[in-house]
């Protein structure tokens, strides 16, 4: 070895410590001792395995031993840091040695093959010191994030990712093809493809039961709005039972008096407070329900006669939010030219039927806008609009096999 791999070796030791110095906010004379140490296991392996991918492999080992050592629990944190440091080392060593193969090819001629390797290696570390510079300002908190049951996979596709890396740089190097070392790459690349695979499926498996966990939470949000509404009307239905026996007796004495015109005010006042009661749907979807009391008492509020025939059944395609989006779109579009509304919502053999039957006030013709095709394509449903008179009939099919 030349007093040029030392210093190179002395390079790459201060800046792998440098590293997790900053990233794992060691003190100043752990960050000296794990440069020593790393010093000399570079220089050992290039030394003793300088033909192998050992020493990579016995360096990432060693600085996971030097934090336990140093107090920090062996994380999957801990791992990945360590193992993605050291492939950031090869990956600058594989950008260098293509530049300054690609300056030899452009007529940038070195005078011998051991001068051309000697720049790639300093390019090499440079760059390697700006990466590490950069990495160490990353802090991750993968603990908090991924179970016990991920760790396994990650740090062995990390370690399968860092033992090919090793290789073809080895191979790079040497210049040399060796057909062995290459089969070795193509089989951890299948391994390699396999984990990334059932990674990927468990990300998918994990997503679906979030979504699920979602979906149920939204519901028991919407339940208790639902149960908040229901225990209000509750008592206020109560009230109006309790105050039944006066409004008799003032009935009696006003009828008594031959006063009919406040008997019938009295009457019709009554009335009005329990049109308030009247439309009051209760499927079990808690999302479904809230969202359609709330769109269709608030017709009623605006002197629109409501009648609605709901039979479903309790299904989570009612918490799909484009469907309850598309209902109250066609609803709101109605709105402006309605006297009189009919909603029908039912069920048969796994569609869900929408038929809305308005009576209008003019002659004018439904326009939606954009948003209602987008919605319509996105349910797949099948509308028609038939205008008789002045009465317009909407019905929709969809799908419950949507997802939602």
């Amino acid at each position: 070895m030349t007093s040029f791999d030392y210093v190179i070796n002395f390079f790459e030791s201060f800046i792998l410590s440098y590293f997790i110095y900053r990233y794992f906010y060691l003190s100043l004379n752990q960050r000296i001792i794990t440069n020593i140490i790393v010093f000399l296991e570079i220089t050992l392996g290039n030394y003793f395995f300088s033909s192998s991918f050992l020493p990579v492999i016995l360096v990432v080992c060693t600085m996971i031993v030097l934090l336990r050592v140093f107090g920090l629990r062996t994380t999957i944190e801990l791992i990945v840091i360590n193992v993605s440091i050291m492939l950031i080392d090869m990956i600058c060593n594989m950008i260098a040695l293509v530049f300054v193969s690609f300056l030899t090819t452009s007529g940038f001629v070195f005078t011998n093959v051991i001068l051309r390797f000697n720049v790639a290696i300093i390019i090499s570390k440079f760059l390697f010191l700006l990466f590490a510079i950069l990495f160490s300002k990353i802090k991750l908190d993968l603990n908090a994030k991924l179970d016990t049951k991920r760790w396994t996979g990650i740090v062995a596709l990390f370690f399968l990712i860092l033992l090919e890396g090793a290789i073809l740089i080895q191979n790079l190097i040497q210049n040399n093809i060796n057909k062995s070392k290459i089969f070795f790459c193509v089989v951890l690349t299948g391994i390699i493809s396999i984990l990334v695979w059932e990674m990927y499926k468990n990300i998918l498996l994990e997503n679906d039961e979030k979504m699920q966990i979602l979906l149920k939470t939204e519901a028991m949000k919407y339940k208790k709005e639902n149960y908040k509404t229901l225990s209000k009307m509750s008592e206020e239905i109560y009230q109006l039972d309790h105050n039944m026996r006066y409004l008799l007796m003032m009935l009696k004495y006003a009828i008594t008096k031959k006063n009919y015109e406040e008997s019938l005010l009295l009457i019709d006042d009554y009335i009005k407070k329990y049109d308030k009661f009247k439309i009051l749907i209760n499927t079990n979807n808690p999302y479904f329900d809230f969202l359609l009391n709330q769109e269709l008492n608030a017709l009623l509020k605006e002197k629109i006669d409501v009648n609605t025939l709901i039979s479903i059944s309790q299904n989570d395609f009612y918490l799909n939010k484009e469907y309850m989006e598309y209902i109250i779109l066609i609803i709101n579009t109605f709105k402006v030219m309605i006297k009189k509304i009919a909603v029908n919502i039912q069920e048969v053999e796994g569609n869900n039927l929408l038929n809305l039957s308005i009576t209008r006030k003019n002659n004018d013709k439904l326009i939606f806008n954009n948003r209602f095709y987008d919605l319509v394509n996105y349910l797949d449903a099948q509308y028609t609009i038939d205008y008789i008179d002045d009465l317009i009939v909407f019905k929709s099919i969809q799908k419950m096999t949507k997802n939602t």
